[in-house]
């Protein structure tokens, strides 16, 4: 979100790249205050204004008066029911559940959690959902294809195993990695950018050395960095990942469970099965137009 800030501001002439810093450092020094954080609902920017929820406005009130100048004016607090800790446990909840046909996000600005299906969710679907996570704020968002793509496609397997250096594709096809799969308890790593391009080829992975962070951009906006167990979704900081990727000879490496939200692809299409360490991706082969 910071680099399309930056982007913007940039096409259209102005002059604020230090001043969209400070906003985000604003945020940063009441997220240190310990008795602040736990009112923590997120953050946005919106029409230049960066927008810090909270779910107690009088307990920010001391800190909200010690913006002075401009910052007083390009902060903005506002009042939201969950607390960002808690959002993050109710996508915890979702995400836990592997036999869930969609993908789960934060939505900062409706202080509540995104679940977008390629279908649609039932009555009975939407009432577990609720009572699972505790949040009445769920935004169902039905009918989203995971290419924005409007042509057909078919879901054609890659069937991988433990220590092989190769993806089976269809049963037909080897699709070579440049290191094997590993195990890693009860799931396995993967190497990130060959991986996460089968299951979505529209997924952009920068790699910044200096900040040993990858960068993934698509509809959605993650940042990992090799050695943080935590990522960042759509500017939400902190959110908890199985394991902090791992660098092995130039190549990331993360768990299914993590490559999930940053391929941003339905959790039922990525199965591993412990017994036999073989894992299966479902991914999109787009069918030839006629």
């Amino acid at each position: 979100m910071k680099r399309w800030l930056f982007l913007l501001c940039m096409v259209l002439g102005l002059t604020v790249p230090a001043q969209a810093q400070e906003r985000w450092d604003v945020y940063e020094a009441f997220q240190a205050e310990e008795t602040l954080r736990q009112y923590d609902g997120g953050r946005y920017i919106e029409n230049g204004v960066i927008v810090i929820c909270v779910t107690d406005v009088d307990a920010v009130r001391p800190f909200a008066a010690t913006l002075t100048g401009d910052a007083a004016q390009w902060v903005r607090f506002q009042l939201v029911t969950y607390s960002l800790q808690e959002l993050k446990e109710a996508m915890g909840v979702l995400v836990q559940d592997k036999d869930r046909d969609y993908w789960v996000n934060l939505s900062v600005k409706e202080n509540g959690l995104l679940c977008s299906s390629m279908g649609t969710f039932s009555a009975e679907e939407r009432e577990a959902i609720l009572a699972a996570t505790g949040v009445k704020q769920i935004l169902f968002e039905e009918n989203v294809p995971v290419s924005m793509d409007d042509q057909p496609v078919t879901l054609i397997p890659y069937v991988g195993k433990v220590g092989q250096d190769y993806w089976m594709k269809n049963q037909e096809e080897k699709i070579f990695l440049a290191e094997p799969i590993v195990a890693w308890e009860d799931t396995v790593l993967l190497p990130l950018r060959q991986t996460a391009e089968i299951l979505n080829p529209d997924l952009e992975l920068t790699w910044m050395e200096e900040e040993q962070k990858i960068e993934a951009t698509d509809v959605a906006y993650v940042e990992i960095w090799v050695g943080q167990d935590t990522m960042t979704v759509n500017a939400v900081p902190d959110i908890p990942m199985k394991l902090a990727p791992v660098l092995k000879d130039g190549i990331c490496y993360v768990t299914l469970g993590d490559l999930v939200i940053i391929a941003r692809v339905p959790s039922s299409r990525c199965q591993y099965e412990k017994e036999t360490k073989t894992i299966t991706l479902m991914a999109e082969e787009k069918e030839p137009v006629e």
